[in-house]
């Protein structure tokens, strides 16, 4: 038991190592092509919003682990940059429903092409056997359940404040 924790541990750590690796490596590319100055947070959400088109802004706040209002204001800054645009929910009147314009589609592949060379460039000692042998355990880690789903909660839920008895 206490191996499989060392393991894991070590599996987290580099994990995070390459998260951030892709990130460092990705920030001077992807600012490059933020003509929209949408900034990292803006690189996300346009991409899921590309991957789950037409979302509620609250189900994309809950995928980003974001506030719903925070979701809410970054969404209108988008919005008056045209990369995205609001739709009535045909179900529910009450919800707005989000997709991408042309141009925040143009922008989604432009970054997405970012990622691929930083992703091509740090694969470039692992072979085409060990590539889709990392791709396919990426996808069963995708698939696995996350911490909220498991109803253990994110540990981002909004803090209630306390009344205060006088």
């Amino acid at each position: 038991m206490e191996r499989q924790l060392t393991d894991t541990l070590t599996l987290a750590v580099h994990l995070d190592r390459l998260m951030r690796k892709i990130h460092a490596d990705l920030h001077p590319k992807a600012t490059r092509l933020d003509d929209a100055n949408v900034g990292p947070l803006g690189g996300m959400v346009l991409m899921t919003i590309e991957e789950n088109a037409p979302i509620s802004i609250q189900d994309l706040a809950k995928q980003l682990a974001r506030d719903k209002g925070q979701m809410t204001r970054f969404i209108q800054s988008l919005e008056r940059k045209a990369l995205l645009v609001r739709m009535e929910c045909p179900d529910d009147r009450r919800v707005s429903l989000i997709r991408l314009t042309p141009e925040g589609e143009a922008l989604v592949t432009a970054f997405r092409g970012a990622m691929a060379e930083v992703v091509n460039t740090m694969l470039v000692d692992v072979g085409p056997e060990e590539q889709a042998q990392f791709l396919t355990i990426l996808q069963k880690l995708l698939k696995a359940p996350s911490e909220t789903e498991r109803g253990r909660g994110s540990g981002l839920e909004p803090l209630r404040r306390r009344s205060k008895k006088i």
